[in-house]
């Protein structure tokens, strides 16, 4: 377990530490040290991004996102939204929705 990160995932190291690398476990008193391999690196990926999208007869895009983080991606979020106040959360997620659409609003 990595304690470096708040919330992060149990039986799960952060995505630089994997990738089969060499390492050490760290023994109880009067064992010796072992060495062993971290685990490969995971196909899944941390984020995954559904849109529905609908062109109106007027000519507007109109239309649903979600986003869903999982493993450290979301861990290493929820620690980021954590310290922020509830207004600077709403003006952070109208932030990232317009990096993707210009002109694009959050609405709930």
């Amino acid at each position: 377990m990595d304690t470096v990160v708040r919330f992060g995932p149990f039986g799960e190291l952060p995505e630089p530490a994997m990738g089969e690398r060499e390492a050490y476990l760290l023994p109880e008193p009067g064992r010796p040290l072992e060495k062993v391999k971290t685990p490969a690196l995971k196909e899944d990926p941390g984020k995954q991004v559904r849109l529905a999208l609908e062109l109106t007869e007027d000519g507007r895009l109109v239309g649903k996102g979600e986003e869903v983080y999982s493993g450290f991606e979301a861990a290493q979020l929820a620690e980021g939204f954590e310290q922020l106040a509830a207004e600077s959360r709403k003006q952070a997620l109208q932030g990232a929705v317009a990096r993707y659409f210009s002109g694009a609003e959050l609405a709930r």
